[in-house]
């Protein structure tokens, strides 16, 4: 079982898509959190948290669709070492 979640390319991709769904929800959700908190600077900073994960979403939704071209592919690699 355990060699599955590591060596099956399926398998990794499909934890990696799961894992980035569930950061992607929790974003959001801090988003409202913060808004509905009225706290200023939380809500500033989940916003702009909840728009760069929205900018790597994206990205990785569109590098999949176009069947992972180079280009697109280096384009997500910046963005992930700054987070």
């Amino acid at each position: 079982m355990w060699r599955n979640l590591f060596d099956n390319t399926l398998t990794v991709q499909f934890e990696h898509r799961m894992t980035a769904y569930a950061l992607f929800v929790l974003a959001i959700l801090h988003l409202i959190d913060a808004v509905r908190s009225r706290a200023g600077a939380a809500a500033v900073k989940g916003a702009a948290w909840a728009a760069a994960i929205t900018v790597q979403a994206t990205l990785g939704i569109l590098t999949l669709l176009n069947q992972v071209p180079i280009d697109l592919a280096l384009t997500i690699r910046p963005l992930r070492s700054r987070f």
